[in-house]
């Protein structure tokens, strides 16, 4: 009987070891879960970022923003359909990443999605570049354009036909190639011997062209100095009462034109409605008046030959006006009368 509670008692002892040990292993299971980061409690929002080429990225790969893990990529599924950029490059995939709540408000529509390498195995990842966070804040479910990266194949492949060609243009062309650099050699003689022969000279010149860029630099102070306060500043300020003077009576000048205008719209309307018969006696007083305006002219040009007449003396008004001694016989005369009327009778 007791042997029988004994074997009881370590059976249990053994259950409780193993228990244990289970509840251990899944404990360090599940910290290591944890620890790597594929299992997550942190609430996450959803975005989609296009590529033209996603490299080695895959679901899992971290993003970061500032080297600190803001999410994973969620998905990489290639587009079903031809979708292009705006600037007219095909798009090809779509990552979905889920990001946490916290970076809501920096992730904008002006933020850069690139992919990125890290580490000796070179594990890809999304490098979240916010750039100057002017753009709105994206909302969950949104699609941006992301950063292509380089493609190091190509680009290895292109070198390396470049070689290639390079190589066999040397092997095939090699003669060709040497008197090319042959001749590169005589120039750069060509130059040296040039420099060393018109060392002078060409001093002479840096020289030359070190006061002339001094003059220019004074005649630069000059004008400057004129155009601060010197003469050219009087006759800017005059231009300046110019223009003044000009924008207050162009007005009134416009005005009068404007007035001018009026008027000749308004006779030219007077001049339409006259008929044919009115024109025609216009005409006919218009050419009265010219004739009377030439009667007009002949006489005062005889008019005018008559006082030339008399200012010389000629006739008897020239000679009364300008002889003296007929002035004073005729006052002579009068006088003589109003003292002897008689005289007159007499003659009678």
């Amino acid at each position: 009987m007791i042997f029988a509670i004994a074997i009881d008692v370590n059976e249990r002892t053994i259950e409780i070891k193993v228990g244990v040990f289970v509840l251990a292993a899944a404990a360090i299971l599940v910290g290591f879960v944890i620890a790597i980061g594929e299992l997550s409690f942190k609430r996450t929002w959803p975005i989609n970022v296009e590529y033209g080429f996603s490299g080695s990225i895959h679901p899992g790969a971290p993003v970061r923003l500032s080297g600190v893990q803001i999410g994973r990529v969620a998905s990489v599924d290639l587009m079903e359909e031809e979708r292009r950029d705006s600037l007219g490059r095909p798009l090809m995939v779509t990552l979905k990443l889920d990001l946490e709540d916290r970076v809501r408000g920096i992730v904008r529509e002006d933020t850069r999605f690139h992919i990125g390498t890290a580490g000796v195995l070179g594990e890809a990842y999304i490098d979240v570049d916010t750039g100057r966070m002017q753009g709105s804040p994206l909302e969950a479910g949104s699609t941006i354009r992301g950063v292509d990266p380089p493609r190091t194949d190509l680009l290895l492949s292109r070198a390396s036909l470049l070689i290639e060609n390079l190589t066999e243009a040397i092997d095939g062309d090699g003669e060709s190639i040497g008197e090319l650099l042959a001749s590169l050699s005589r120039l750069a003689a060509a130059a040296e011997d040039l420099l060393a022969e018109n060392g002078d000279d060409l001093a002479a010149i840096l020289e030359n062209v070190t006061s002339a860029s001094g003059d220019l630099a004074a005649a630069a102070g000059s004008a400057r100095s004129q155009l601060e306060g010197g003469d050219l500043a009087n006759l800017i300020s005059d231009a300046s009462v110019a223009m003044a003077t000009l924008r207050s009576e162009v007005p009134a000048l416009l005005s009068s034109v404007g007035v001018a205008v009026e008027r000749l719209e308004s006779a030219s309307e007077v001049l339409a409605k006259i008929d044919s018969k009115d024109l025609t006696r216009l005409r006919k007083t218009l050419a009265r008046y010219e004739a009377t305006g030439v009667q007009a002219e002949s006489l005062l040009e005889d008019i005018h030959r008559v006082v030339e007449r008399i200012d010389e003396g000629e006739g008897t008004l020239g000679a009364m006006i300008n002889d003296g001694q007929v002035y004073d016989d005729l006052r002579e005369l009068i006088s003589d009368i109003r003292r002897h009327p008689w005289k007159l009778l007499r003659r009678r």
